[in-house]
């Protein structure tokens, strides 16, 4: 493995709520002992959580409880605008969205691998020179 880990939101998310692939994610965390995200990270997570309140899956207090949660999460943020030239760049190359790009930027940017659960990005990636870069949980 690299030396760095970013992890993306859709892994973050199984650390949340019980649902597919979540038993992997937990695992990957138990390995780390931090891991680099770019800012949006918290953005996304935490429009997560308040979709599943507008959806009726949560209440609003168990909303509160998943952001508490998620605030004790051992991450490092990687503010954007050290990383938008080059998520720019990977985002108008590649099929890949500005959001995914970030992501892919940082573990540029911090040596790492970026670990997910979005398929869609993995394929993105796929049969380039970035998907060194780009780990699945789904092959843990």
């Amino acid at each position: 493995m690299s030396s760095s880990f970013v992890i993306d939101t859709s892994v973050a998310v199984k650390w949340l709520f019980l649902e597919e692939g979540s038993s992997k994610s937990e695992v990957l965390l138990e390995q780390i002992s931090f891991f680099f995200v770019p800012s949006l990270f918290l953005i996304e997570l935490d429009a997560v959580i308040t979709k599943k309140v507008r959806k009726k899956e949560i209440t609003s207090d168990e909303a509160l409880q998943k952001y508490e949660k998620r605030k004790t999460f051992p991450y490092r943020l990687v503010e954007y605008p050290e990383i938008s030239r080059l998520a720019v760049e990977l985002s108008v190359s590649l099929p890949v969205t500005l959001y995914d790009a970030a992501f892919i930027a940082t573990a540029i940017e911090k040596n790492g691998n970026v670990y997910t659960a979005d398929q869609r990005l993995v394929n993105g990636v796929s049969n380039t020179s970035l998907d060194k870069y780009v780990r699945s949980i789904w092959d843990l």
